[in-house]
């Protein structure tokens, strides 16, 4: 998940724990890693590039976890520094979506798919509201509204 700051190339390298790296051309500098919160809902990984909101990074990212013998996707946001090694500072402890088994119909052409899938590939700020472009059970593109302000009184700051 690409950023940029200060006129560098960042990118999230892994989430848990936080690692940003450098990206200069060929070369990658690797920033020390720092602690990602207890998180019960798999591991939390890749995303959206994060968004630049009043000098902090918001990052949207998935995590996976077995719901009765099957996988099922998650989509959470957390926030961390401006700055190397760009330092998780608060996040929201539980999932802002979960995917629904409801919209993953056997009537659909290929049958059931094997998991609930929600996954975040993109998201902007536009006014008080966060708009996300996510994939729905491998089958078909969503696009959600998410307030800023809501998110902003469920965060847990670390």
């Amino acid at each position: 998940s690409y950023f940029s700051s200060g006129g560098k190339l960042y990118a999230v390298y892994k989430t848990s724990p936080h690692t940003v790296m450098e990206v200069d051309g060929e070369a990658v500098t690797m920033m020390p890693s720092t602690p990602f919160p207890a998180w019960r809902w798999g591991e939390p990984r890749g995303g959206a590039s994060p968004v630049l909101v009043n000098g902090e990074w918001w990052h949207w990212f998935h995590s996976r976890y077995d719901h009765g013998g099957r996988a099922r996707y998650t989509t959470g946001v957390y926030v961390f520094e401006d700055a190397p090694p760009f330092r998780v500072i608060r996040y929201v402890p539980e999932p802002i979506m979960v995917a629904d088994p409801a919209t993953n119909r056997h009537d659909q052409p290929g049958g059931h798919n094997y998991c609930e899938t929600i996954f975040t590939c993109g998201a902007v700020l536009r006014g008080d509201r966060f708009i996300l472009s996510s994939g729905e059970h491998d089958r078909r593109s969503l696009i959600h509204g998410v307030g800023r302000e809501e998110l902003e009184r469920r965060m847990v700051r670390l």
